[in-house]
């Protein structure tokens, strides 16, 4: 698996996806230790915020137009 996403992302990026990744799981840990029905709850509003994000086409805003010049 980590072939596969090096040979997408290279090194750089599946570095800083691995480490946000692990900071997820870190807080998720901390944060919900005494509570695994919070923590599990957590878990899928991520899953859920990155599936909507994934589905989303990102809007590129029109060009802005060249000032007009003085007559």
């Amino acid at each position: 698996m980590i072939d596969k996403l090096l040979g997408i992302f290279g090194i750089h990026r599946l570095g800083m996806l691995v480490q946000v990744a692990s900071q997820v799981v870190r807080t998720f840990e901390q944060e919900f230790k005494d509570n695994e029905d919070a923590k599990n709850a957590a878990i899928d509003a991520t899953i859920d915020i990155l599936k909507s994000h994934k589905i989303l086409k990102p809007s590129i805003p029109a060009p802005m137009s060249e000032p007009k010049k003085p007559a």
